[in-house]
């Protein structure tokens, strides 16, 4: 078995880089900083909608179009199609209350152990954020 693993090690084609190993870690590291900067997009856009009481955020809508997330636009009009995700029955007072609860941490804030467990089970979404439409739920799963 040895001897058959030696032939054929000989036998199997020899390969080279066509670039310098230093070129090709470059390569990877730039890569690897692209991953990490669409990673940190996506699971702030994730943790800002699960974070969301009532109507979304502007570094989330700064995000969705391509911004750095500290643009000036501080809202969305009531029209768009991201504030029709979010229940709009009149009954504002439940999310002041939401983000009152949750600044005395008695509702839990999402983090990114959260969107792990959301993924595995999206019946835990409510938990995170009550007011969150069927279609908005859809969207993050």
């Amino acid at each position: 078995e040895l001897e058959s693993s030696w032939v054929a090690h000989h036998r199997a084609p020899k390969v080279w880089l066509n670039a310098s190993v230093s070129d090709v870690w470059a390569r990877v590291r730039s890569w690897n900083e692209e991953v990490g900067r669409n990673l940190a997009r996506v699971e702030c856009y994730l943790l800002d909608a699960l974070d969301d009481a009532h109507a979304p955020h502007a570094r989330r809508a700064s995000l969705s179009q391509g911004g750095s997330g500290s643009g000036s636009d501080n809202s969305l009009d009531n029209n768009s199609e991201e504030s029709r995700h979010y229940r709009r029955s009149g009954d504002d007072w439940h999310a002041a209350a939401h983000r009152l609860q949750r600044t005395a941490n008695l509702v839990p804030r999402a983090n990114r152990l959260d969107l792990l467990r959301v993924a595995w089970d999206p019946q835990l979404l409510p938990a995170l954020n009550p007011f969150l439409s069927q279609s908005a739920r859809r969207r993050l799963v």
